[in-house]
């Protein structure tokens, strides 16, 4: 008498991986777009952060507090290397954003923000951060001259 066997035969083994890489291959694209939505939505909260932390300082000491792109710790041009908070008419560096992802984009309306004692903004400006450089999926963020930071429309250009 013949015991039955116990596991799968290889036929069994090779219909499983070939569904399961089916599976995974129409999967990974749609991964992919997701883990950029996700980059993109934490660096615009990154950068909400700054701005209601710069707003604050400004409010709390009864000092201007700018914002600007960091240059190795003086203000740049350039956003996508960092942000840069410091009170204004003393140098004084109060917070330090690194660089953002090399292959994404940040477009700013300005190059230099700065908060008042009163926290109300010299200008309104918008920040629009585009994952792999592409509209889709971008998040932006308002700033008004009032001083209020919110969320604003998905999917703008970097441009």
């Amino acid at each position: 008498m013949h015991a039955p066997s116990k596991g799968f035969t290889l036929v069994e083994v090779m219909v499983t991986v070939v569904v399961a890489g089916i599976i995974a291959a129409i999967a990974l694209p749609s991964l992919s777009s997701w883990y950029d939505r996700a980059r993109a939505d934490s660096e615009i909260r990154k950068i909400q952060d700054v701005l209601k932390f710069a707003r604050n300082q400004a409010f709390s000491y009864g000092a201007i507090v700018e914002v600007c792109p960091n240059n190795n710790s003086d203000c740049g041009t350039d956003w996508s290397k960092g942000i840069l908070v410091r009170f204004q008419n003393s140098k004084e560096i109060l917070k330090v954003i690194d660089s953002f992802n090399k292959n994404d984009a940040l477009k700013v309306g300005s190059n230099n923000i700065a908060f008042r004692s009163d926290g109300l903004a010299d200008a309104a400006t918008t920040f629009v951060y585009c994952p792999n450089n592409k509209s889709s999926g971008s998040k932006s963020l308002s700033l008004s001259s009032t001083g209020l930071i919110k969320t604003a429309d998905d999917d703008l250009s970097c441009q």
